[in-house]
């Protein structure tokens, strides 16, 4: 049986951001996440009916007749539109899923916001991974004129002044 959701997410990125995130929970999708800036892309359904052309990313399930299926995607496609205000809305089966991939999402996209915060500010970032998980450790750096430096696109985390 299917159970369709169709859900706000609590974060606001762009589409780099977002897709960084995802592959960053889930790294077998890395080359089957599609994205389209202008959010034409499609969802399939179970029954391989389209959600048409509002999507900014998909993870194709195997229902879908354009791309690969992604692993651990069972039937249906993920489909993430970005709202107007710059929020995120996500469409899933979440029958078809593996794992909470949503929240999962969420939380990546805060570490990475308090990361490039922390960078802006001078603060010294370390990552150590340990029995298949990431810690992050932030010291305060306690120079007057502590290095910052700002990764990629890290810069658009960052709240506006």
């Amino acid at each position: 049986m299917s159970y369709w959701v169709k859900a706000k997410l609590g974060l606001k990125c762009s589409i780099n951001i977002l897709m960084k995130a995802l592959i960053k929970v889930m790294p077998e999708w890395e080359g089957y996440i599609q994205s389209d800036k202008d959010g034409k892309l499609s969802i399939y359904t179970y029954r391989g009916v389209a959600r048409k052309g509002k999507f900014h990313i998909v993870i194709p399930g195997s229902n879908n007749r354009h791309f690969k299926q992604a692993p651990n995607v069972v039937f249906n496609d993920i489909g993430f539109r970005q709202e107007k205000d710059g929020s995120w809305t996500v469409e899933v089966d979440r029958d078809g899923l593996v794992k909470d991939v949503e929240g999962e999402v969420i939380k990546e996209v805060a570490a990475m916001k308090m990361i490039a915060i922390a960078r802006q500010r001078g603060d010294q970032v370390l990552t150590d991974k340990k029995d298949g998980e990431e810690r992050v450790i932030i010291t305060r750096m306690f120079e007057e004129k502590a290095p910052r430096f700002i990764y990629g696109d890290e810069s658009e985390l960052l709240p506006s002044s």
